[in-house]
């Protein structure tokens, strides 16, 4: 069989891309990491993926947002001109917590991308038809899910345990945890007033992980003070410190107001843990 050759955009410096390009390399598919499409614009390639098309975005001012995104679906035509299959991997139907002007740009943008690609990916059954009914464009392309994959936690560690210890939780104490980047489309606020309105004191809260824009989240710090039941832990948290927390925890809380798609769920179950979420389609695939 010849070697396929599969340009996976953006590159390598997130979990789930390093997982799917070690199962492509298993298979013996070669990969080509992609920081940005117009970078390989005269390489030998067979499939360009996309995984999230707004990484043109990160970190740019607008007008570079802007410069950087018509680049990009111009290299996007490029390739689909020279015969190149362009699929997109559907993580989210819009940016998280984005504002309405930069939503009108954003369904422009994927708009366009979303009529160039050849087939798209999801990650579970049910959100095949959601990514069609936002993305009008694929609805008469080739859609197909891959399910999410589990993370490799050592889930039989005594971490957790020497982590209630340190914080005084009990093992006839129910400890819920929240972990992960807080951000306003998560919930949090939410989940500290659902709560603060409960009785339990065998019930705890642990709230870890780095805060996005500390004006969101003002009343955040408050918390402990208001209800000595809850834990903070407002820092980056390197993988051993979320690892440790999570096998920690009786339930991972993951209050979300609106997901396609969250690796936090299945962090949670490749932990072994129930895990407390709205009943998005993605949660009831699982």
């Amino acid at each position: 069989m010849p070697n396929i050759i599969v340009a996976s955009w953006p590159g390598s410096g997130f979990a789930y891309i390093r997982r799917f390009t070690e199962s492509l390399q298993a298979a013996n598919v070669t990969v080509l990491d992609v920081t940005a499409p117009w970078k390989v614009l005269t390489e030998k390639i067979d499939i360009f993926y996309i995984h999230w098309p707004e990484q043109v975005f990160w970190g740019a001012s607008r007008t570079r947002g802007i410069a950087n995104s018509l680049a990009a679906l111009v290299s996007l035509a490029i390739f689909r001109i020279r015969g190149i299959k362009l699929v997109w991997c559907v993580h989210d139907l819009d940016p998280h917590d984005a504002g309405a002007l930069f939503l009108i740009y954003w369904r422009l943008y994927t708009g366009i991308i979303s009529r160039l690609v050849s087939g798209f990916v999801t990650l579970s059954p049910s959100t095949i038809a959601l990514a069609r009914a936002h993305f009008p464009a694929l609805a008469e392309k080739l859609g197909i899910f891959v399910w999410h994959p589990t993370f490799n936690v050592k889930r039989g560690s005594m971490r957790g345990q020497q982590w209630r210890e340190r914080h005084g939780i009990s093992s006839d104490m129910n400890l819920l945890a929240f972990i992960g980047a807080i951000k306003g489309y998560k919930g949090i606020e939410e989940l500290v007033s659902s709560f603060t309105a409960t009785s339990d004191q065998k019930l705890r809260l642990v709230i870890a992980g780095q805060i996005s824009n500390p004006t969101d989240f003002k009343n955040l710090s408050n918390a402990k003070e208001i209800d000595d039941r809850i834990l903070l832990e407002i820092k980056f948290l390197t993988d051993d410190e979320f690892e440790e927390i999570a096998l920690a925890a009786d339930q991972i809380v993951l209050p979300f107001k609106k997901i396609l798609h969250s690796g936090s769920l299945v962090y949670a179950l490749s932990c072994g843990k129930p895990v407390l979420t709205p009943e998005e389609p993605f949660a009831k695939d699982y």
